[in-house]
């Protein structure tokens, strides 16, 4: 066995790992290395990229509600999509701030914007995602 050290891609912290030499054989460790997370940050990518998705799922349930569906059906359509709007987002806030130990800082306005506009909902969550990262990063 050979341990290989780098540092986290996205937080720099030292990272290690114990590989098969004759494995490494196979592989170009140079390469590869640079694209190496910690798991608390390889964690947090995988929970974002799922919830991150499954808001694009419902976004794209709803702009296909609103384009097939009218009257009661589509009423009952849509506030079922804001229930699971409001989940998922709380879901992605929570994420967001415990990533970068803070305190939750949900806002209605966070589904309320995605769901007026679904095909704007990536703008969305990145506009909050650099508001926190932001914060995170400014002077206590």
């Amino acid at each position: 066995m050979k341990t290989l050290s780098t540092n986290c891609k996205f937080c720099g912290k030292p990272v290690w790992m114990e590989c098969d030499e004759d494995g490494l054989a196979f592989l170009n460790p140079e390469v590869w290395l640079k694209k190496i997370a910690c798991n608390r940050c390889g964690d947090y990518k995988a929970n974002l990229r799922k919830t991150e998705n499954a808001i694009y799922s419902v976004c794209q349930l709803l702009r296909g509600c609103r384009q097939n569906m009218v009257g009661s059906k589509r009423l009952e359509m849509e506030s079922k999509v804001r229930e699971k709007l409001d989940s998922l987002t709380k879901r992605f806030c929570c994420l967001v701030c415990d990533y970068f130990r803070i305190t939750n800082l949900w806002d209605s306005a966070v589904p309320e914007m995605i769901f007026n506009k679904p095909d704007r909902a990536g703008n969305a969550l990145s506009v909050y995602l650099k508001t926190i990262a932001k914060e995170a990063a400014a002077p206590a």
